[in-house]
Parts: structure tokens; sequence; C-alpha cells
């Protein structure tokens, strides 16, 4: 199926910008603080 495939293209890169941004958060807010929070 056509949208199964979109999906399958889509799904990888959705997950790697929630990630990233995950990661750019979480290395904010622990710098507030004085500290690297990584959230893996």
């Amino acid at each position: 199926m056509a949208g199964n495939k979109k999906l399958q293209v889509w799904l990888p890169v959705l997950f790697s910008l929630v990630l990233i941004a995950g990661m750019f958060f979480g290395y904010k807010m622990g710098n507030k603080n004085g500290e690297k929070v990584f959230f893996c």
C-alpha cells in the first residue's frame, strides 16, 4: 500500500526529530541547574 510506504519513510524521521528535540531540551534544562541531563 502507498500509505504504508509513506509511514515507513516518515516514522524514522519523526523518531529522530523527537529524539534530537528531547536531547536538546534535556541539555538546556540540565544546563540551567549547572549539570547536564541526558534522556536515553
